[in-house]
């Protein structure tokens, strides 16, 4: 995934399961937040950014991610959480150039 997101960015899509006309995140956002258990605190920035971190979309759909999203109201949430699949892609996107420095 590094390789791709180095070099080819723009062919990055997440995978998500649809079931019932309905796309589901949860599993893939359970997977992300598992590998930000692996970066410990190195994450606390980007999760803690205001006034809301590229990473949003991602948290949304994890409830113990979303706990994190205090300065948004329940209704905002919801809404990101709603339009989450459309907008992983660009946050892991985003989320690798922001974090590149720290890999090198």
């Amino acid at each position: 995934m590094d390789h791709l997101l180095a070099h080819a960015s723009g062919d990055y899509y997440p995978i998500f399961m649809h079931d019932k006309g309905k796309t589901i995140v949860d599993a893939w956002a359970i997977g992300f937040a598992l590998g930000l258990g692996l970066g410990g605190e190195a994450w606390a920035p980007i999760l803690l950014a205001t006034p809301s971190p590229i990473i949003s979309p991602i948290m949304a759909v994890n409830p113990q991610l979303a706990k994190m999203l205090f300065r948004m109201s329940p209704q905002e949430k919801r809404k990101i959480r709603g339009t989450a699949h459309i907008h992983i892609r660009a946050a892991v996107i985003q989320l690798y150039a922001a974090t590149r420095a720290a890999r090198q």
